[in-house]
């Protein structure tokens, strides 16, 4: 089986235990702020056409729907299922159970897009890329979150990165996913949930911008599983710089290129060019 495969048939494993349905608004709120705190949502409307490459359970979707003409959905994995679950109230959607390679939709069709924490965990990133690019209009927006690499953090943090990279790389992400689930819930228990309130804890007094997991510091524990099962149970996990992200988007035909300067790192934003 493809490596690629496997990372599939993890989300579909990962997306349906956790469909994220028993989260307060008040969290699913804050994270799409966050990823979407460059996009240009003026540029958008009740006459626009977009697509969310690698939807996951939708949750991006799903303040979309309610104000364009249509949203193409699409997700390689069965998680798509509970995409179609969460998203039925809306009837302006297209559900794509393809991988992006796969896609039919033609070229030059839509106002905007988004791919958000799927091209690092693909074989062909930049391919896939060009693919997403080539769907747009001119002119249209196009927003990418990848993995970014630990080049601009200290060489302690560095260092336990890698050695946590080990651990997912030759361990946790070849286990059965039921084991992955028990080892991802002691991590997120023993790793995530104690430097995330000690951020908590500090975050009027000192400066945490450089605290590790600091971002999980107002999330729910529900929250840390989920991401935990997410960074150490993928086969596959890309990182990239500011500079490689820059040149794979300029690659793909994306110019005036935008970075948020906020976590999730890194949020990039670009347009196609006219």
């Amino acid at each position: 089986m493809k490596l690629e495969q496997k990372n599939i048939d993890h989300f579909s494993n990962e997306w349906n235990y956790f469909k994220n349905d028993s989260l307060e608004k008040k969290f699913t709120d804050s994270i799409f702020r966050d990823y979407f705190q460059i996009f240009p949502f003026d540029q958008i409307g009740k006459n626009s056409i977009g697509a969310d490459f690698g939807c996951g359970t939708g949750r991006f979707s799903n303040y979309f729907c309610a104000n364009t003409k249509h949203m193409h959905i699409i997700e390689p994995s069965t998680a798509i299922n509970v995409a179609k679950e969460k998203l039925s109230i809306f009837s302006n959607t297209t559900f794509h159970n393809k991988t992006i390679k796969e896609l039919t939709i033609a070229s030059n069709i839509l106002d905007f897009g988004f791919c958000l924490g799927v091209l690092h965990h693909t074989e062909d990133v930049q391919e896939n890329l060009n693919i997403c690019v080539s769907k747009l209009k001119p002119g249209a927006p196009f927003l990418l979150y990848v993995y970014y690499s630990m080049k601009n953090q200290k060489p302690l943090y560095r260092f336990v990165w890698f050695l946590t990279d080990l651990i997912r790389k030759y361990f946790i992400s070849l286990m059965p996913f039921r084991v992955k689930l028990i080892l991802t819930f002691f991590i997120a228990f023993f790793i995530y949930l104690p430097f995330a309130r000690i951020a908590k804890l500090f975050e009027n007094l000192i400066s945490i911008n450089s605290w590790p997991l600091s971002y999980y510091r107002n999330l729910p524990f529900y929250l840390m599983r989920n991401d935990a099962l997410d960074r150490f149970g993928n086969r596959i996990e890309k990182r990239y710089s500011k500079d490689n992200i820059r040149e794979i988007m300029e690659v793909s035909g994306l110019q005036n290129i935008k970075f948020s300067l906020n976590k999730p790192f890194w949020c990039v934003l670009g347009y196609k060019k006219l």
